[in-house]
């Protein structure tokens, strides 16, 4: 049975709406994930979608329809934070527990911004409320240009290890990052919540906290 394509959506909050070239890094992500499918035949083919979220009114807007697209998802936010929320263009900010409110099924959200996953609690109750599979973000404070390299080295990888979005996938996936670029993740703050398998002792398995359960 032919598997279900990705559906992978960037959602990006400007970070200076008067420096225009900085509300491009995520439409730039985009093209990188484009051109490497084309270099390599065996990197996944998803469909990309990308959005400015500048307002609350966009982000819900994207949000309501992505909730409407069947099949797996990965959510690539990126933007300003701080703990447990994102900070939107025109000086809002949006809470994880705001995000909470759709279910987008099966899925992988990924935050590229500051501090936004160090809500431990909140990253929990938006994987319970979503059905999210995995969850990842950084627990720190993050520079621009170091953030974009792990981010690419973070969701390409997730890309070629999850063939099918399942909780094995995730592992497979979350194992290998841990395993290959554990340096560069330790030294960044990336940081990531999955949703336990049968076997885990577990219901949801952490990565790059103050205690490991992985």
């Amino acid at each position: 049975m032919r598997r279900k394509k990705l559906s992978y959506f960037c959602l990006e909050a400007g970070f200076n709406p008067r420096k225009p070239f900085q509300t491009l890094l995520g439409r730039e992500f985009c093209n990188q994930l484009e051109a490497l499918h084309t270099a390599s035949s065996d990197f996944p083919d998803p469909y990309i979608h990308y959005g400015t979220i500048y307002t609350k009114k966009e982000l819900i807007f994207y949000l309501t329809n992505i909730t409407r697209v069947h099949g797996p998802k990965m959510l690539y936010f990126i933007a300003h934070g701080n703990q447990g929320l994102i900070s939107l263009s025109d000086g809002q900010a949006a809470t994880l527990d705001l995000l909470s409110r759709y279910k987008i099924g099966d899925s992988i959200l990924h935050f590229s911004t500051c501090l936004t996953v160090s809500d431990e609690e909140a990253v929990k109750r938006l994987m319970e409320a979503t059905g999210a599979l995995l969850i990842t973000g950084y627990k720190s404070l993050l520079y621009l240009v170091d953030g974009l390299i792990v981010d690419l080295i973070i969701i390409t990888s997730i890309l070629r290890k999850v063939k099918t979005l399942t909780s094995d996938s995730v592992f497979k996936a979350t194992k290998f990052i841990r395993n290959k670029y554990e340096d560069i993740c330790k030294r960044e703050g990336f940081m990531y919540c999955r949703r336990g398998r049968k076997q885990d002792s577990a219901k949801y398995i952490w990565y790059n906290r103050e205690k490991n359960d992985y």
